[in-house]
């Protein structure tokens, strides 16, 4: 209700971040600045430094949203709706996300939810189903699909030109000539490649973490 850092309960609808990002502090206002006054961040327009490094993360069980449980299932979608609405209040040279990666589980559960009103046009060759992924759902012109490596109960919302892959090596694969071998059995000739990088966000600024209560 005031902005300022305090026990969490499941009415609030996202946590208050307290985080570093390569050596910076996430926390509101660390680098100056305030948010309209009245208004309790990321509602209103806040100072472009109040909240340069800091993230959105969204109780998608919140009580707050509407839906007949606490599940993602229930609510995920008003959760994702309103993820991409505060995530990007001021630009500060990042662009609006692009993609949610969520779970399998979470994925699961969305698709129920949007099973009965999704239109799927095939042909598409925008996106990622032009690259070949075929598990893809649009909610309001965003990708969503799925990522099997991340926690069962979260989900993220990224744009990958706010992102930057650093790499030790100066080419992004690395690979020596022993290692590659012809497979006789598949008649191919076959390599291990080697990568050693980072991925670098301009800011966490327009980056969202979607995850329940529970886990804040």
């Amino acid at each position: 209700s005031t902005g300022a850092q305090r026990a969490a309960n499941n009415a609030d609808i996202v946590a208050y971040p307290s985080d570093n990002y390569a050596g910076l502090s996430t926390q509101l206002g660390a680098y100056g600045g305030d948010n309209e006054a009245g208004q309790v961040w990321p509602n209103g327009n806040d100072d472009p430094e109040f909240a340069c490094v800091t993230p959105l993360i969204v109780n998608y069980s919140s009580t707050a949203f509407s839906g007949a449980d606490n599940t993602f299932r229930s609510k995920g979608e008003e959760a994702m709706r309103y993820a991409v609405t505060k995530s990007y209040r001021t630009a500060l040279g990042g662009r609006q996300m692009n993609l949610f990666l969520l779970s399998n589980d979470l994925y699961y559960q969305f698709k129920m939810s949007q099973a009965g009103k999704e239109r799927l046009i095939v042909s598409s060759n925008t996106g990622l189903r032009a690259l070949g992924f075929d598990d893809v759902i649009h909610l309001d012109g965003i990708e969503v699909t799925y990522e099997n490596s991340i926690n069962s109960r979260w989900g993220y919302g990224i744009n990958a030109d706010n992102i930057e892959l650093r790499n030790i090596y100066d080419s992004i694969v690395k690979a020596k000539a022993e290692d590659f071998k012809y497979n006789h059995v598949t008649q191919r000739v076959e390599a291990a490649v080697v990568n050693l990088g980072n991925l670098c966000f301009r800011s966490p600024r327009n980056t969202v973490k979607l995850m329940p209560y529970t886990d804040m």
